[in-house]
């Protein structure tokens, strides 16, 4: 089944146990080997000290016998407990190779559908991410793959493990005393029955909570990057509800799944205290009344094994809690490794060379469930030239970027590049052609470097401090005392506004786009970083093309076209001075500007 971008975390029905296991299979296949070593190991850990209920039920029945002296006790005593140190320490050894391989066999299944669902992500459409935190998307990327991973060691391991003890041991305490078996069957009976009806409940329970918890950290972290704003509007008190409501919440699903949990285990942990005790004293009566030939030693193994096979039991319930919680993850997951990229890229979509002309034609679009933004757009951006784009809030100017960047495709129309459609294009080679510097420059936890050279990887140092000196930043990096390699911080917090600006412009002209789109770049800029968009569009201009989308009228005197829009028509288009002169749209939004400078 899948889902188109609005509709990942909902689901028509309950998926099956295959489908929710769907993303395992790829790390299956790369990690069986070491899965059936681990699984081989974990046998050997239960099995091996198997060899101690043996070892004393005969110590009480060989060496304890009436009338045997010390002499005769000494050798048998010296056997038995060779035989135990013997288990004791092959069974450490087992233990040991168990842990380590079952910790190396989550670890690789954790990284592998880590990289698997990251890699999906990246994939999706901006429409995805904009109805989804970030937080919760971090939340799956991190602490879901976390508890999913473990289904290998937790679940497929553990439950190798502890079935084949369980059939084991049932299996040669049957051949001891059938009858004795056959009582202890019931309490487990009754065991199974209560873990078949709780299962599902749990595993939805689960999934509640982790819902919960991850929009707690999509909450925060919202709440973190907002910061300047939250303490600015003296806006802690509604962050802190805000946060406490969600926060009471979650705490409610998790008292309702402990409350769940503890009846569930409590009634288990009583079958087994009753398996025990029904066993014992069963066992004692028959052995009394000379109903079996079970020696004292043999049944006190008899009850040892019985523990052996109880504790299997109770680890299995155990694991039950995990396995539901790692199964809700799987189930988390699925929600978004089933939503379909969008758009996507058409079956041989081609690689042609790019000279970086764009042409809109009769185009038209609205975002899911709103009025449309553009309506019959068509105009041409010619290679070489430089644009900007103006108009009122709303008249569909970052619209006309997100189409270019192919983010969405239009409704009906055609976005063409040098004459190919857009669509019929990579969607990848596209973008390597384009660069975009957005009003609020994205910078990552990393050196100054580092984020010039984002999606370029490995230009060298000497292209990087060139394409910084074009944008007018060179200077102020290397003032900074680590220079190059100065970290700025979660979204570059260190650096000033401007500072920002010219670093995320450094990066696109590193890239050498064919196309460059200033997003709203041009607001609130100071006078180095407007010199700097104005040189950049200067130094391009007859080799690319670029569109700048304008908040600030008087920095785009320079450009070659300016195209004032409103609800998505091209209301006029011409030189600054020649729709200056007219007295239109554009002359009244030019003074409505000039006013509010004033």
């Amino acid at each position: 089944m899948t889902k188109d971008d609005g509709a990942a975390g909902t689901t028509g029905s309950e998926p099956t146990l295959r489908q929710l296991l769907e993303p395992l299979r790829e790390p299956f296949l790369r990690v069986r080997g070491r899965l059936v070593l681990t699984v081989l190991f974990g046998w050997a850990k239960f099995f091996i000290p198997l060899a101690i209920p043996w070892v004393i039920g005969h110590v009480i029945d060989d060496v304890l016998k009436p009338g045997l002296g010390a002499e005769q006790a000494w050798p048998l005593l010296l056997h038995y407990g060779l035989i135990a140190l013997v288990a004791v320490v092959l069974a450490g050894i087992a233990t040991y190779w168990r842990h380590v391989l079952g910790v190396q066999l989550q670890s690789e299944v954790q990284h592998r559908l880590r990289q698997r669902l990251f890699h999906h992500l990246q994939r999706l459409s901006m429409a995805f991410f904009q109805r989804h935190h970030a937080g919760a998307l971090g939340a799956r990327v991190s602490s879901d793959i976390a508890a999913a991973g473990a289904l290998f060691d937790k679940g497929i391991v553990h439950y190798a493990m502890d079935i084949a003890l369980f059939l084991g041991v049932a299996v040669w305490l049957s051949l001891v005393s059938w009858q004795l078996t056959l009582l202890a069957c019931l309490p487990l009976a009754i065991t199974g029955f209560i873990m078949w009806r709780v299962t599902p409940a749990l595993r939805r329970q689960q999934k509640a909570v982790q819902d919960g918890q991850s929009r707690i950290t999509g909450i925060a972290a919202e709440m973190f990057a907002g910061i300047t704003l939250v303490k600015a509007s003296a806006g802690e008190h509604e962050a802190i509800e805000q946060f406490t409501e969600r926060s009471s919440l979650v705490r409610s699903l998790q008292l309702q799944t402990a409350r769940m949990q503890g009846r569930f285990t409590s009634v288990t942990h009583a079958m087994v205290v009753v398996n025990a005790a029904l066993v014992a004293i069963a066992g004692a009566w028959l052995i009394t009344h000379g109903y079996t030939a079970l020696s004292i030693g043999a049944l006190v193994a008899f009850i040892m094994y019985l523990g052996s096979l109880n504790n299997a039991m109770q680890r299995m319930i155990d694991n039950l809690i995990q396995l539901q919680e790692s199964l809700a993850a799987l189930e988390r997951i699925n929600d978004y490794l089933h939503v379909l990229p969008s758009p996507a890229d058409k079956p041989g979509a081609g690689e042609p060379p790019i000279a970086g002309e764009l042409a809109f034609r009769e185009v038209r679009f609205a975002y899911a469930g709103k009025p449309h933004v553009l309506d019959g757009f068509s105009f041409t951006f010619r290679r070489g030239r430089s644009y900007a784009l103006v108009g009122p809030s709303g008249s569909g100017k970052s619209t006309l970027a997100q189409l270019m960047l192919r983010f969405y495709d239009p409704e009906s129309g055609m976005v063409a590049v040098d004459g190919h459609d857009l669509r019929d294009i990579r969607q990848q080679w596209w973008r390597h052609h384009v660069a975009v510097v957005l009003q609020d420059p994205i910078l990552f936890s990393a050196s100054i470097a580092d984020n010039i050279d984002f999606a370029r990887d490995g230009a060298g140092q000497p292209a990087i401090e060139a394409a910084a000196q074009a944008a007018q930043a060179h200077e102020f990096i290397i003032a900074l005392p680590d220079g190059y390699e100065t970290q700025v911080g979660e979204r570059g917090v260190s650096l000033s506004g401007g500072q920002r600006q010219r670093i995320a412009i450094a990066r696109a002209l590193l890239r050498e786009p064919r196309l460059l789109i200033l997003d709203e770049a041009t607001s609130a800029l100071d006078a180095v970083t407007e010199r700097a968009i104005k040189q950049v569009v200067d130094a391009l201009r007859g080799t690319r093309t670029v569109v700048v989308i304008a908040h600030r009228l008087s920095t785009i005197r320079d450009v070659d076209e300016i195209l004032v829009l409103d609800h998505g028509r091209i209301a006029e288009h011409g030189g600054y001075a020649e729709l200056l002169a007219r007295g239109g749209l554009f002359s009244r939004l030019v003074a409505e500007q000039t006013r509010g400078e004033g």
